[in-house]
């Protein structure tokens, strides 16, 4: 996607980056943590990637950069970080249960 907004914390004048990502269930939190440690040890990434769940629905994900070199490879950090949610979601399983409602 390109273009990943690094921003400054207010509090501990860290540099960090919000990546969108696929929604996904908490319940591959493990699965998606490993997979996210292998792609950026891979790419030499030294800084610290956290997953944002919501309820029972993992959201997004930050990344806490090392320092001024991992900014100036914020795209290619970033990608990564999205190819392992996408890389997940192409091999989900999905099963379709409607609910119906009756409205009457």
């Amino acid at each position: 996607m390109g273009n990943y907004l690094v921003m400054k914390c207010a509090c501990c004048e860290n540099k960090f980056s919000q990546i969108e990502v696929l929604r996904l269930s908490s319940s591959r939190r493990d699965e998606i943590a490993k997979g996210l440690a292998s792609k950026l040890h891979v790419i030499g990434a030294r800084g610290t990637a956290q997953i944002v769940q919501i309820n029972e629905m993992i959201v997004g994900a930050i990344y806490d950069y090392a320092d001024q070199n991992e900014i100036t490879r914020s795209d290619e950090i970033c990608e990564a970080i999205e190819s392992v949610f996408q890389d997940l979601n192409e091999n989900l399983e999905r099963v379709c249960e409607p609910i119906l409602i009756d409205v009457q």
